[in-house]
């Protein structure tokens, strides 16, 4: 005799609602990757021959990608450049400010070396397209807590701001002489030269 299996309507739906969510998880996936071939076409592009002269043809063939697909993520070649930066702030930002080591400014700008370091291709990329003051600004934003903390205010005898810009721009172009010419000093030994040009001039606390 066959034993009949009850009609349980509540399983079918948690089968299909499980097929729903492996179906978004695969979408997902998809989506991430798509993106993150973009990213790295246009980096790649910009180091190989700038910003300006890049199409979007250009970025999907790179990408192998289709050329539809691209905008299905982004609008153009400015927003996928302007998500690249967003995402190189956001780690910065997150990197810096897990390891920051208050009154030490060696150790915080090792961190930021680093950092550039690891990001060499997506930083030059970066500081050859039209955000390249958005990265400045960013450097700028973190030598302003180095100088705050590590030189004595009371004897800065220039403008608190224009020392900081100051701090922050010359790190900066440190850093990227540093990238373009193929990294061959060490981070620690390239943050001991940043400390002696950049920091030690300005009045100690």
């Amino acid at each position: 005799m066959t034993q009949r299996i009850p009609y349980d309507p509540s399983g079918v739906k948690n089968r299909q609602k499980s097929v729903i969510i492996t179906d978004m998880k695969k979408e997902d996936l998809r989506v991430q990757r798509t993106n993150r071939l973009l990213r790295e076409a246009l980096t790649s592009l910009i180091n190989e021959s700038g910003y300006d002269r890049i199409t979007i043809r250009d970025i999907t063939q790179q990408a192998q990608v289709g050329y539809k697909t691209f905008f299905r993520h982004f609008d153009s070649k400015e927003a996928l450049a302007q998500a690249i930066l967003a995402d190189m702030i956001k780690e910065f930002q997150q990197t810096t400010r897990t390891s920051s080591a208050p009154d030490n400014p060696y150790h915080n700008t090792l961190t930021a070396v680093r950092f550039a370091q690891a990001q060499a291709p997506l930083v030059l990329a970066v500081m050859v397209s039209p955000l390249a003051n958005q990265v400045e600004m960013m450097f700028t934003e973190f030598a302003k807590q180095d100088v705050a903390r590590a030189i004595d205010l009371k004897k800065l005898d220039i403008p608190r701001d224009l020392a900081t810009f100051h701090a922050g721009s010359s790190i900066l172009k440190i850093v990227l002489w540093w990238l373009k010419n193929g990294m061959k000093q060490t981070p620690e030994e390239l943050t001991g030269y940043i400390i002696k040009l950049v920091f030690n001039p300005l009045p100690q606390k």
